[in-house]
């Protein structure tokens, strides 16, 4: 095989092979809202359930200062009649 036909071979496939990067790159790509709200919800990460509304805060305030958490939310769920505590997580 000559030199020429050598690299004539080694051009063409730099060029199919770039062509499939730019193009898996592009298809890989997902808008900034699409991926925004997939990691949104993420973030809230459930700690336990609790029978009181005030051992429910005891616990969410103790992640927020040493568990690091930035925030926490105590609701009822209404089938246990106990509260759920979520923490966020940023």
């Amino acid at each position: 095989m000559s030199v020429r036909k050598v690299f004539a071979s080694v051009a063409v496939v730099a060029a199919v092979a770039g062509a499939g990067l730019m193009t898996a790159s592009t298809a890989q790509a997902a808008p900034p809202t699409a991926a925004a709200q997939s990691v949104g919800p993420a973030n809230w990460v459930p700690r336990g359930d609790y029978a009181s509304r005030g051992e429910c805060n005891i616990v969410g305030d103790w992640f927020v200062r040493w568990g690091g958490a930035s925030n926490y939310t105590c609701s009822l769920n209404a089938a246990t009649q106990r509260f759920d505590l979520a923490i966020w997580r940023p």
